[in-house]
């Protein structure tokens, strides 16, 4: 189980980093980061979201 909630810990963490990027990029007047590496920690996290849940529900 501790491997589970490690993997939910990260996953969060990389969704906590693309909206952080997302939000910076908002408030300037013109683009700093551009949308492919804007769009990479949302990636990851849906790709570790998904095999966490598939993991916990193996698990119960």
């Amino acid at each position: 189980m501790k491997k589970i909630k490690l993997l939910f810990l990260i996953s969060f963490i990389f969704y906590f980093i693309g909206q952080t990027l997302w939000t910076i990029n908002i408030f300037y007047d013109k683009i700093i980061i551009e949308d492919w590496i804007l769009n990479l920690p949302f990636g990851i996290f849906s790709l570790l979201i998904i095999y966490t849940t598939i993991k916990w529900y193996k698990y119960n």
